[in-house]
């Protein structure tokens, strides 16, 4: 059997007297670093690179988001197409890498759809997104799905179970004390697919939603207090990608 270099008390003794002058860290083809354990040299880690024709599936979700504020117009929107890093978009808003498309060689294969509207937004401006807006999700030039959002509970959220020094005496002076979900924040509680949904590598799709009546979130200040709403699209299932 060929023997290795590495583990010969020559090749170590080389190795500690050349870290220990301070000389390249490069000893023969290796690269090594002193163990602060009194190990002795330790191989330095490299990169780990990616494997031709290797591919690993895990859970994750492709999600998306759009901020409205208290008093606008509820707008049409097509999501999954702006990347984290741009508009301000961070990994709490989106995890999309490109525009529009999943770099290659991912595949995302669909299994649930959900949709979560962040839990303050008013019962009036909750009301209109789930009866006015309609839910599309486009693959290439087809839709895959079509629907109002009433139909796509999100299972996660917030309920408020307590509250303190709401107001003063008067009317005038009360302050309402709500929480509002699209569903109950159970995990199994959101729309399955009995068929998924495949979306492939560098293969344009978006989820567009449509008021398909019109409406305006409740203003600021009042006794609505509207602070407008934050709606977020998951794509939930099996992603597959390369290996490293």
């Amino acid at each position: 059997m060929r023997s290795n270099s590495f583990y010969s008390a020559e090749h170590k003794e080389q190795v500690i007297a050349a870290l220990i002058a301070g000389d390249s860290r490069h000893v023969g083809k290796h690269k090594f670093h002193l163990s602060k354990c009194g190990f002795g040299p330790m191989p330095v880690r490299r990169q780990n690179p990616a494997v031709a024709g290797v591919t690993d599936t895990i859970d994750q979700p492709m999600y998306d988001s759009v901020t409205f504020a208290a008093g606008a117009a509820m707008a049409q929107t097509r999501l999954f197409q702006t990347p984290r890093g741009q508009a301000g978009k961070t990994l709490a808003q989106t995890n999309m890498q490109s525009a529009g498309q999943l770099p290659a060689p991912w595949v995302l294969n669909v299994r649930a759809l959900k949709v979560y509207i962040t839990n303050n937004t008013v019962p009036a401006d909750l009301q209109n997104l789930l009866s006015n807006v309609s839910f599309t999700l486009n693959i290439g030039v087809k839709p895959f799905m079509q629907c109002p959002l009433v139909l796509l509970p999100s299972g996660m959220g917030g309920i408020l179970t307590a509250g303190s020094q709401l107001g003063t005496s008067g009317a005038a002076q009360n302050i309402p004390v709500f929480t509002t979900s699209n569903g109950l924040p159970v995990p199994q509680y959101v729309y399955s697919l009995d068929f998924p949904i495949q979306i492939g590598a560098l293969e344009n799709f978006d989820v567009t939603l449509v008021p398909e009546t019109g409406f305006n979130f409740a203003a600021a200040g009042g006794a609505t207090i509207g602070v407008g709403a934050t709606i977020q699209v998951f794509l939930d299932g099996a992603l597959t990608r390369q290996a490293q």
